[in-house]
């Protein structure tokens, strides 16, 4: 399938443009970034496992999305400025410690970043999570549809793990579990400086065929995006 709208915006963000004109930022309260720099080409892949439908959540939020293809993450923050939320879906490629601190930086001044993965991701993902102190159990939930949890459908769903705890429904010290599946913490933030990070135990959880498509959505996914983004709004 195709949506033109969608597709326009995928060419000019992806075009290597090293900016956007005053016009279009006016159009949107905020931004954010797809980060595409560190895992294999699927954004422009019209299938289940493309992103296109967070592009959606993100446009309905307000947000204009740029998807990075090329930059590294000190970079791109810097080029897509007025950015408030990266999304880092499933990283395969290792972050430097440059990008790493770029991170670091960008929530301490109110960002979020959203991490997704799994105990079976590369081990990029299961590397930057540790950062902050995250595992992914490796006690497979799999997949869960809406008529076994109500809140929120997942793809390939795992516990959350942190600082060698279980997370549970209660959360940590310093972290909120934002979902739980049969009791296990599978959604966590955590505060760093003025912003926060998202952790988010399923790899597939953002990707078409467990967020939103051409002709099905996850009306509890849908939602939970959106209050990720617009936890920037005024």
């Amino acid at each position: 399938y195709s949506h033109p709208f969608i597709d326009n915006i995928f060419a000019y963000l992806t075009s290597g443009a090293p900016a956007v004109s005053e016009a279009d930022k006016s159009i949107y309260e905020s931004a954010c970034i797809i980060n595409m720099s560190h895992v294999e080409n699927i954004g422009r892949d019209k299938t289940g496992h493309a992103v296109d439908g967070l592009f959606s959540c993100a446009i309905r939020a307000g947000m204009m999305p740029y998807m990075n293809m090329d930059y590294v993450i000190e970079s791109a923050i810097k080029i897509y400025d007025g950015a408030s939320v990266i999304f880092l879906i499933e990283p395969a490629q290792r972050f430097s410690e440059r990008e790493i601190q770029a991170l670091n930086e960008f929530m301490e001044n109110g960002g979020t970043v959203v991490i997704t993965g799994a105990y079976d991701s590369p081990k990029a993902t299961i590397e930057l999570v540790k950062q902050y102190g995250f595992e992914f159990d490796d006690l497979p939930i799999g997949r869960v549809s809406h008529s076994k949890n109500s809140e929120m459908a997942f793809w390939n769903a795992c516990p959350l793990i942190y600082n060698g705890q279980p997370l549970g429904i209660d959360g940590a010290d310093g972290v909120k579990c934002l979902m739980d599946v049969w009791g296990y913490g599978v959604m966590a933030e955590k505060e760093i400086g003025n912003g926060r990070l998202h952790i988010v135990g399923d790899s597939e959880f953002f990707k078409n065929k467990n967020l939103e498509g051409a002709d099905t959505y996850r009306q509890g996914n849908v939602d939970f995006t959106d209050f990720i983004l617009k936890q920037h709004l005024n």
